[in-house]
Order: structure tokens, then sequence, then C-alpha cells
């Protein structure tokens, strides 16, 4: 859902039609998935970092990030691989114009 507010905030100062749409569009995903919980398992304290970007998707030359931190367990130690709930998530646009998408790679990485 963040991706789908980010979008709708970045034209909320022009709205349109599409936009309209769109809003309706999140709040029939947010009506339809009421129940979602997050469970957290027992694990090794391991704290675990996907991190990726996309380089020019957005209009003035702008690109997007994203995070997602969880705890996790060693693995080295575990033949299965389990996923505890999200610690945090972070979906948000890059506000300067970056150079390459190495570059938008290196923005997305800092917290």
């Amino acid at each position: 859902m963040l991706p789908a507010l980010n979008e709708v905030s970045k034209s909320q100062a022009n709205p349109t039609q599409a936009t309209l749409d769109e809003c309706q569009q999140l709040l029939d995903y947010a009506n339809t998935y009421q129940n979602v919980s997050v469970r957290y398992r027992a694990s090794a304290m391991i704290l675990n970092v996907e991190t990726d970007a996309a380089y020019l998707v957005l209009p003035k030359a702008k690109s997007r990030l994203a995070g997602y931190y969880y705890m996790g367990y060693n693995r080295q130690a575990q033949t299965t691989r389990s996923v505890n709930g999200a610690i945090l998530v972070e979906c948000k646009t890059i506000g300067h114009v970056v150079a390459s998408a190495a570059e938008a790679e290196t923005a997305g990485s800092v917290p």
C-alpha cells in the first residue's frame, strides 16, 4: 500500500480522474483485506535487510527506493528459512536526481 499512497500524495496538488480512481482502488484494497495481522516467531535474533531501488521510474527523473527489515534465523544454522514479521518497511521517492541505477541502489541502502 505504501507505493500507492506515495503516488496519490504526489498528485494531490493537481488531482484528476485518475487520482480519484487510484484512491478508490486503494480504499477497495483496504476494505477487502481488513483482518491483516503480523506474526512474530522466536528466532536467533538476526536482523535481515533487503533493499531495492527503481531507477528513473517517476516523473521529473526521480527514482524510488524500498527496504524491508525483519528478524530471521541464522541461514548457516538452519536448513529452512522462516521470516518473522517486518520491523520496518520503507518505500519512498528519492528526493534528488541520481546519475545511475547504482547510485539509486546506494541511496536505497541507507535507512
